[in-house]
């Protein structure tokens, strides 16, 4: 009770200190005086109404009394310019990239088109005179740079023609116009075809000796345009006698002799084979028994008799018995392996017209047949 009434004399006496210390200094509130408006920048004064008549100033409520006419403030202006109404500038057009920022558009002018530059081309023919063919019609020769060989006792390199004396030098040899070869070429030669050329390329590396024939021609069926008489089958291995067939199946012949042939002699018999024993290669006949035109016909096959070999024996192609227990294992693996090389395989145990032979021809068939 006591801490109550204590309270309120504190804010009593603080409340009238106040007041007190307000009241000694009444004109502190009336010490601001406005800034005149003709001192703010850019601010145009407000114009003055007056009355049309009397030329008294209005105000709110009427005119200002005649005795305060006189009292202008301080701050108002004695003549008042009439506003001036300005239209406003159109807004500036904005570029690219422009991001809240106007720029002035300008015009770009260009220099004008100068004359065309005329180039001489040292007197060319226009396009419809031009021949392509200049400077083609002669054939091209290359000279080779004669080897430099250093004369005796100077350093220099000097040409192998400065020897010749002066300044000569060896004329280039012109080379033939095209067609010449063909018109100096003795008669008797005829084109062949790129298989039969890389197939006799394939005989020569197996080391076969062959003859090319002219064209044979035997009839209507019969024939062969690229027949080759060959004399030794494999490097090796004669055939006795010499075979007329197309390269083709003189290559097929040789592979089978050089990949079957000889390894099965030498692991069978113990011998190398030295010659082949021919029966029958080129041939205008009918298969034995039909009207159908037989392979041997067009080279196209070999009936192999048998095989003779460096100690002076021969092996024929024949039924072997059950003592031959070196030659049966032989003939079966070398006609086991002719089924590889050749399209058509039949000897003995076929028939009795191949009781006698192997007959091997490369007849094209989707399976090969071998009996």
């Amino acid at each position: 009770m006591v801490l109550r009434k204590t309270g309120w004399r504190i804010v009593t006496l603080a409340v009238a200190v106040y007041a007190a210390a307000s009241a000694e200094r009444p004109g502190r509130a009336m010490d601001f005086k406005p800034t005149p408006p003709a001192d703010i920048p850019n601010v145009s004064p407000l114009p003055v109404a007056r009355d049309p008549q009397t030329g008294a100033r209005l105000v709110w409520g009427g005119p200002v009394p005649p005795a305060a006419v006189g009292r202008e403030p301080a701050y108002a202006p004695s003549a008042v310019p009439e506003p001036v109404y300005s239209p406003p500038e159109p807004p500036a057009e904005r570029g690219p990239g422009d991001y809240g920022r106007t720029y002035p558009v300008q015009e770009a002018t260009l220099p004008p088109p100068s004359a065309p530059d005329i180039v001489d081309d040292g007197g060319a023919l226009p396009d419809n005179e031009f021949d392509p063919w200049e400077g083609l019609t002669e054939p091209e020769v290359d000279v080779p740079e004669p080897p430099a060989r250093r004369a005796p006792g100077n350093r220099e390199a000097v040409p192998s023609w400065a020897s010749l004396g002066g300044d000569r030098q060896p004329a280039p040899v012109a080379r033939p116009p095209r067609g010449a070869l063909e018109r100096e070429t003795p008669g008797g030669y005829r084109p062949m075809a790129q298989s039969e050329a890389m197939c006799r390329r394939e005989l020569r590396k197996l080391g076969v000796r062959f003859t090319d024939l002219s064209t044979v021609s035997s009839g209507r069926f019969c024939g062969i345009d690229n027949p080759v008489r060959v004399t030794e089958a494999v490097k090796g291995i004669a055939m006795s006698p010499p075979a007329t067939l197309n390269c083709a199946t003189a290559l097929r012949v040789a592979r089978w002799l050089q990949g079957d042939v000889k390894p099965a002699a030498r692991w069978k018999l113990w011998k190398s084979p030295t010659a082949l024993i021919n029966l029958s290669s080129y041939r205008c006949s009918r298969i034995a028994g039909s009207r159908t035109i037989s392979e041997h016909a067009g080279g196209n096959a070999l009936d192999v008799g048998g095989f003779r070999f460096a100690d002076g024996s021969v092996v024929k192609v024949e039924p072997k018995g059950a003592f031959s227990w070196r030659e049966k294992p032989f003939q079966n693996e070398i006609r086991r392996a002719s089924c590889r090389h050749f399209g058509t395989v039949l000897g003995p145990g076929y028939n009795r017209a191949h009781a006698d032979h192997l007959h091997l021809d490369t007849k094209a068939r989707l399976r090969p047949v071998c009996k």
